[in-house]
């Protein structure tokens, strides 16, 4: 019988500072998209929710996970039905809405910009006017 080894791959200094090199590359390209991702994002609430948040704002971070920040993200009858008691209600269409929402980023960012979404998660603070979306991509 005879025995195999399968060869070992040990990173070298030169192919760690490689990468590390690409994936600045990455990033800094990643950054250059911010704005341009802010301006899709609020267009595609303007046109699904009928409704402008006060601002959108993305920053791509060191993980390359993108960070999205949107201030005022509550739609007209997300805001009506709260005001008028019913907070359940509004709860409900909210959490609706921000799972249409994250399907809308998924298609928007891979058929705009050649993003393929793995994971996008959604925080909610305490302030109520503000909502956090946190999206991992596939590189």
């Amino acid at each position: 019988m005879t025995s195999h080894t399968l060869p070992t791959h040990t990173p070298t200094r030169n192919n760690t500072t490689q990468r590390s090199g690409h994936r600045k590359k990455l990033l800094r390209s990643l950054k250059s998209m911010e704005g341009k991702l802010e301006q899709h994002i609020l267009s595609l609430y303007i046109r699904e929710l009928n409704h402008e948040p006060k601002q959108v704002t993305c920053r791509f971070l060191n993980s390359l996970d993108l960070y999205i920040s949107i201030e005022n993200p509550h739609s007209p009858s997300e805001v009506f039905i709260r005001n008028h008691g019913s907070t359940h209600v509004a709860e409900h269409l909210g959490n609706s809405l921000n799972d249409i929402i994250k399907s809308k980023f998924r298609q928007l960012f891979f058929h705009s910009f050649d993003l393929p979404v793995s994971h996008v998660g959604i925080l909610q603070p305490d302030r109520p006017d503000l909502v956090y979306f946190l999206i991992s991509f596939y590189f």
